[in-house]
């Protein structure tokens, strides 16, 4: 019992030292006390067990097991949460313990020194993640975003909406479609984690423990996996493991690039070779379906890593079944995978389908240029900045494996490694710049649907699959070489300690960018705010038609609902014509001098010092004197987070139509929305410009100002939900009532209980036909027949799947009293291992 003291102690010191936080003895005995209370569970499930076994079962679980434990438990302390939301997240963390508790008893992992790998494993999957470990958002833009449509997924399963296939609340009211359509693993999992956490976790903390649990599981399994092929000693899976999950291949997605997809796939990497190996060991239809379903958990997590990694499964299993043409049973086995994992994927290619959306166009020519910026860097140590293109590589040590485990297996070219080195090799040819190939591949062999799927950096998909497939050549290798020479243990695991320093290093510029692009926790609590809450351009990405109102600042979408002529469908009425009308009441106003911060800056104060009351609805009115200055507007406060760019703060993006978001254009908005929700009463501190370049031109006469105070249920279409949408509208005369929701197939509209006609705007957005008179207006997203049939057959298909996981795992037969557990025994390769 003393380990699993030891290693929750070790865990939390370490824990506490990274988030500078004071150690707490009372959380990690209660931590200690559930982990006794989970193996007494165990041992009260498998009923009578012979005394010799129990020193063994006692360290099975380990310091792995506690990691996941404590991962809620620290992201509750670093929070501040009350004791309340702790034991929430315990409820979510010990059944995870409870699982991994019997599926060890269940492989019979009783190695020695087994708690002691788990726990380095453990301690190395935090290392590595330990930046999220915090509620708040950690990274730039795309995070931010994540986090956004994370909260829309969870905002509309608590308003009992289910399946969820398009955005339908104030995080996404434009109806986003990524990556939900596309990946919607990540979105899913927080739906869950939500749900068993008791809604604890803020949209960021789920999204940051979904990351970290990635981390964490990619080690474990990686290690599992490995060691279930290893015939050489564990530390070195163990060290293998440790080499995988610190490679710059791994971190640069986290930190480099907020790839958050790309993370989810880690644990799954590892599943799928496994697979691929089974296929070669066992060659029958259990080790099919576990390839197949590895490679559909892949698939909905990101796409475009599962299309390589299945092309390199499919290239293993031509191998294997070339070899076996005229065996009925291999082609049956391999067609009955092949089906599994078309069930289990339908909905995310169904899903697709039905968007009927244009594919982002990725040019070969671009991919070449940025896999040649990316040269020599791919071969140096990592950046100080830890954001380079060129980060996104293999690393040093792995560089090293690569080549050993390379050479090695091409003394022997047949079966599963025959698979890694052709696969390796593929890879290689198209992201390294050798002279005439890279042209010829990319622009002439590659197709231009898989050059999209891939898009414009390779490297950002290749090098994490080249980096798992390393580590399982690297353990073939010392499979080879310790085989008869058993003494070359100790300097292979030697020289991998080697190589886990020098991957230790480069893994702290990674770990350093992390710590610096975490938001604090002032700034997330006021961008969390629903009157602070921005729409990102990937929100908009895959639709053709962009509407005009896109802007990179706050989006009011009361503000962009309009009233449209039935015939010409010109607009008659809208929303920000009352918000800017004389039915809004001017509070403020006067003319703005611009005062420039220092000499030289390019600063310059519009305004100080505006209240703003609780609950009270605002619009801030500019007349520009010099609309045609370029730069940024921004208004900040205690509760208050405004940037706009000048002239337009839709800048860079194509739309349907003028640009009609705020700005200092003919078609722009001359004003913004605030909002106060908190209790107490609020205020703009400053609103300042910032010039792009040094103006030589006096500007101290900027314009002037107008501060509107208006009542929303006064609006001429009031919207009294967004999930779905709900709204009261009176019109004059039948009209079209636009919406600001993308229009895709698959919405339904009742106007006063009634169905409606839905269709696409002239700008792209969707909009309702509506009677003259008073009408409540209801409009959500079914989908169409053929999804909804798609995604409840591959949600079956996952449940059979998760059911028949949970049985096996538990399925055990007792362990007699005589039977031999000794650790050599465990170590002992299966029968007809290919090597």
């Amino acid at each position: 019992m003393a380990d699993f003291i030891v290693c929750t102690l070790v865990l939390f010191i370490f824990y506490a030292y990274s988030r500078r936080q004071t150690f707490d003895f009372e959380q990690a005995a209660a931590i200690a006390g559930g982990v006794v209370i989970c193996n007494l569970v165990t041992f009260a499930y498998f009923g009578r067990i012979s005394s010799s076994v129990i020193p063994w079962l006692l360290r099975t679980a380990g310091g792995g097991a506690l990691a996941i434990l404590a991962l809620p438990y620290g992201v509750a302390l670093d929070a501040g949460l009350e004791p309340s939301a702790i034991r929430s997240a315990t409820a979510f963390a010990i059944p995870i313990l409870c699982a991994l508790r019997i599926i060890h008893a269940r492989t019979r992992s009783f190695a020695p020194f087994e708690t002691i790998r788990l726990s380095i494993i453990g301690l190395g999957g935090v290392a590595v993640g330990f930046p999220f470990l915090t509620q708040f958002t950690v990274g730039t833009g795309d995070a931010y975003w994540y986090g956004n449509m994370v909260g829309d997924f969870v905002a509309q399963w608590r308003a009992g909406i289910f399946p969820v296939f398009v955005g339908q609340s104030d995080y996404a009211f434009n109806g986003a479609v990524t990556p939900l359509r596309y990946a919607p693993y990540l979105q899913h999992v927080a739906g869950i984690l939500d749900l068993v956490t008791f809604r604890t976790f803020t949209n960021a903390g789920l999204v940051n423990l979904i990351l970290v649990s990635s981390l964490l599981a990619a080690g474990y399994i990686t290690y599992l996996c490995l060691a279930s092929i290893a015939t050489c000693s564990r530390w070195i899976p163990c060290l293998l493991a440790l080499l995988f999950i610190a490679s710059p291949a791994v971190l640069a997605l986290c930190y480099a690039g907020d790839l958050f997809m790309s993370v989810c796939t880690l644990p799954y990497l590892p599943l799928i070779f496994f697979g691929i190996w089974r296929t070669f060991r066992d060659q029958d239809l259990r080790s099919m379906c576990w390839l197949a379903v590895a490679l559909a958990a892949a698939w909905w997590c990101h796409p475009p890593i599962a299309f390589w990694a299945a092309t390199i499964a499919a290239l293993s299993q031509v191998i294997r079944l070339s070899g076996r043409v005229k065996s009925f049973q291999a082609w049956r086995d391999a067609s009955a995978g092949a089906l599994l994992f078309i069930a289990l994927t339908l909905s995310t290619f169904v899903s697709v389908f039905t968007l009927k959306l244009p594919a982002l166009i990725a040019e070969p020519p671009m991919i070449v240029k940025s896999l040649l910026e990316a040269f020599p860097g791919a071969f140096l140590p990592v950046s100080e900045s830890g954001s380079a293109l060129s980060d996104h590589q293999l690393g040093w040590s792995l560089w090293w494996i690569l080549l050993i485990g390379a050479a090695s297996s091409l003394v022997r070219p047949r079966g599963f490694p025959a698979t890694l080195v052709l696969g390796c090799l593929a890879l290689l040819a198209l992201l390294l710049p050798i002279p005439w190939t890279l042209n010829f591949l990319w622009i002439t062999v590659v197709p231009q649907t898989v050059a999209n799927v891939t898009f414009l950096w390779p490297m950002q998909r290749f090098y994490v699959i080249l980096a798992i497939m390393t580590v399982f050549l690297g353990l073939i290798a010392c499979n080879r070489l310790t085989g008869k020479r058993r003494w070359m243990t100790v300097p292979i695991v030697g020289l991998l300690l080697a190589a886990v320093h020098w991957s230790a290093s480069e893994a702290v510029p990674f770990l350093r960018r992390g710590t610096s692009i975490a938001e604090t926790e002032a700034r997330f609590k006021i961008a969390q705010l629903p009157e602070n809450r921005a729409l990102t351009r990937y929100a908009f990405s895959p639709f053709p038609d962009v509407p005009p109102y896109f802007s990179h600042g706050q989006i009011n979408p009361n503000w962009e609902i309009r009233l449209l002529n039935f015939n010409t469908l010109q607009e008659a009425d809208s929303n920000y014509r009352f918000v800017t009308g004389p039915a809004s009441n001017v509070v403020a106003t006067g003319e703005i001098t611009a005062k420039i911060d220092a000499p030289g800056a390019r600063s310059y104060v519009l305004l100080r010092d505006l209240p703003l009351k609780s609950g009270q609805h605002y619009a801030l009115e500019f007349e520009f004197n010099y609309p045609e200055l370029a730069g940024a507007l921004l208004a900040e406060g205690p509760t208050l987070a405004r940037n706009y760019l000048l002239p337009n703060s839709g800048a860079g993006i194509a739309t349907t139509a003028a640009p009609t978001s705020f700005g200092s254009m003919v078609h722009s908005k001359k004003s913004f929305p605030l909002y106060v929700s908190t209790p107490e009463d609020s205020r703009i501190e400053t609103v300042q410009f910032w010039a792009d370049t040094p103006l030589d031109q006096d500007i101290a006469r900027f314009g002037r100002y107008n501060l509107r105070a208006y009542d929303p249920k006064q609006m001429p279409v009031v919207v009294t939900g967004w999930t779905p949408f709900q709204a009261r509208v009176t019109a004059a005369a039948p009209s079209w009532l636009e919406t600001p929701r993308m229009f895709i197939d698959g919405y339904r509209a009742s106007v006063n209980k009634t169905k409606a006609e839905v269709r696409r705007s002239p700008t792209g957005l969707l909009m309702v036909s509506i009677p003259a008179g008073p009408s409540i207006v209801e409009v959500d997203y079914p989908g169409p027949l053929i999804l909804q049939i798609a995604y409840f057959f591959s949600l079956a298909g996952w449940v059979v799947i998760l059911a028949a996981v949970l049985f096996d795992a538990i399925r055990f037969k007792r362990i007699p009293a005589d039977t031999d557990l000794s650790p050599e025994k465990s170590l002992t390769a299966p029968t007809g291992v290919r090597q």
